[in-house]
Parts: structure tokens; sequence; C-alpha cells
């Protein structure tokens, strides 16, 4: 049992294992350039010259939004063409999504980052969990890109790299 597996197993329902996972996976993003390219590889942004990692951003809702958004993890990527990506992760470990979520979402990254070149969000779960990207499109009239991924994609990712003591902790969590 990894050292976060045993945190987590001392304060059951205090912590929930989706915010240590995703906590620990933005801490590695944070430290670690080349993971951190190699995971926007994925999403389809390649090579950005600098990246910006954040989590629990609070976005107000929107006209016509009956609630507030906070995507689990926010990435601001910059380019050398001085063009900016940007990408909202919502990531469920052993829930759904709920409220209209990635709909509202879709729309806080369509409206307040209409200056970023790109704009993705990434649907990150442990289990499969089908989500129609035509829809949230229709719905939200954007350009944003819907990205599905699941979380042994992002463990596959990370094997490379399991010699870092963080790296190997998140692995075992997971």
């Amino acid at each position: 049992m990894g050292l976060f597996s045993k945190i987590l197993s001392l304060h059951r329902g205090s912590i929930r294992e989706e915010d240590t996972l995703t906590e620990l996976f933005a801490s590695i993003l944070q430290q670690n350039n080349a993971i951190t390219h190699d995971f926007l590889e994925i999403i389809g942004i390649v090579r950005p010259i600098f990246a910006q990692v954040a989590t629990q951003v609070f976005y107000p809702k929107l006209e016509g939004q009956l609630l507030d958004s906070r995507p689990d993890l926010v990435i601001k990527t910059r380019h050398t063409n001085e063009k900016c990506d940007i990408v909202f992760i919502e990531s469920k470990i052993r829930s759904y999504e709920h409220d209209d979520q990635l709909i509202r979402y879709a729309e806080q990254l369509a409206k307040r980052h209409e200056d970023a070149q790109n704009r993705y969000l990434v649907y990150l779960t442990r289990s499969y969990d089908q989500k129609n990207k035509y829809e949230i499109k229709r719905k939200t009239k954007s350009s944003v890109q819907f990205k599905p991924l699941l979380w042994n994609v992002v463990y596959s990712l990370l094997k490379k790299y399991q010699k870092d003591l963080l790296v190997h902790e998140m692995m075992v969590l997971m």
C-alpha cells in the first residue's frame, strides 16, 4: 500500500480519492515538463513553450446557467507564436457527471477564453462514461474540443516515469 493510499484509508469520507488523485496529478504536471508535454500531446497540444497548471479554478455562473463551475484541472499553454491553448479537465473516479457539468464547462471555455487558439474539455474517467461530443458542441454552439480520456491512459503514460517517487506513489494509488 502506497503513502497516499494509506492517507486515504485513514480519512475515508473527509478526503475524496478523486480529489487526491487530481491534486497529485496536477503536482506531477507542475513539476515535470516532460510528463506535461506527453500528456498534452495525448490531448492534441504539441510542444508548448509554457504550461501553467491549476486546480479547482472557480468560474462564476454565466447568464443562463444555474450553477458556478469549478473544473478539477485547468491547463493554460503558450506557443512560440504567442497563441495559447486552454484545457479544462473534469476527473471522475467513483462518480459521474452531474447537472450538465460538461455543458457548463464547455460554455465557460467558450465565453471566458475566447482569445485562446484552441479550447479543450477533457473528461477523465476511471470507467468508460460515454458522452456525445456533438451534443456538447451543438448545445454550446462553440468550437470547444471535447476529449474523453480514461485514467488507464494516464497510467500508461506515467509508466515510463515511474522511477520518480511522486509518479510511483500516484501509480500505486491508481
